[in-house]
């Protein structure tokens, strides 16, 4: 399920604010579980094939009712996008989609064998919740890089933790941060407009740096960068949290472009920046 919801996709994106159909029905995963071994398909594997019932589970969730065509449709596309997730084609995935939905409508109830796993989990507070929150992310662009895909962005900040030839995206965890950012990198002295881009991605996406502030000696930060930089060489993760040296109690995100997670940021909304240059030397 958190695959699912990582995965930068239309759908996603127009039903992730629906935090609560990220609650996983009772009984549920015994159904996905046994459908999938009744199924018969020896060559699809639970891996490949869970993407399709996490899909079935968030698109019930979002629609109800019956599947009618349209939404069939739009769940076809959608599992084109989860193609770097399952390797199951369009027509086996969708009769576990098709089953999942039956069930979860109530048309298709599980076996008597597998009627404890629904007991146990009958009361709706008791049923599992997944940490699914997606946590945001800033960054201020040239208007016209904002338009470009998120390969193509380049930002500043990232050198004071990592040397020249490493690539790396620098963001700020709130928008004030990117804005107190750019005002300090950039300065706005070039007239071509900004913009603030939200991103947003799933909590297991990121590592932290811990035990970190915004001060520390020459010693020290020469150890935090030797750390950054064991991050970024060994792709320990696509993010990674870092403290902000501009403002205490602010962090910066640094994404790494060369990690294969990098496609699972998602970007959101672009809004103008507007400054009053008359204010700017304050």
């Amino acid at each position: 399920m958190q695959d699912v919801l990582s995965v930068e996709s239309d759908f996603v994106a127009k039903f992730l604010p629906l935090q609560g159909m990220t609650r996983i029905p009772p009984g549920f995963p015994a159904f996905a579980q046994w459908h999938h071994a009744q199924a018969g398909d020896e060559d699809a594997s639970w891996e490949d094939a869970a993407p399709a019932y996490a899909l079935a589970c968030l698109s019930h969730a979002a629609y109800g009712g019956t599947l009618d065509p349209s939404v069939e449709w739009e769940l076809e596309l959608q599992w084109a996008d989860l193609g770097t997730l399952s390797a199951l084609p369009w027509p086996q995935a969708r009769r576990r989609v098709m089953a999942a939905w039956s069930y979860l409508s109530g048309d298709d109830p599980l076996p008597a064998g597998f009627d404890a796993a629904i007991e146990a989990a009958e009361d709706d507070e008791a049923a599992p919740v997944l940490d699914l929150e997606l946590v945001p992310a800033f960054v201020v662009l040239r208007c016209s890089m904002a338009r470009l895909p998120l390969g193509d962005w380049h930002t500043r900040g990232q050198e004071r933790w990592l040397p020249t030839d490493m690539p790396a995206l620098s963001l700020a965890a709130s928008p004030a941060l990117a804005a107190l950012d750019a005002l300090t990198l950039h300065g706005f002295a070039e007239d071509e407009p900004r913009c603030l881009v939200r991103l947003a991605f799933a909590p297991h996406l990121m590592h932290a740096l811990e035990g970190v502030a915004a001060d520390g000696d020459m010693m020290t930060v020469a150890r935090w960068r030797r750390e950054v930089a064991r991050w970024a060489s060994q792709n320990e993760s696509v993010l990674l949290r870092v403290p902000s040296p501009i403002c205490p109690g602010e962090y910066n995100l640094l994404a790494n472009p060369r990690h294969p997670d990098i496609g699972r940021l998602q970007r959101f909304d672009a809004r103008p920046l507007l400054l009053d240059r008359r204010k700017a030397r304050h």
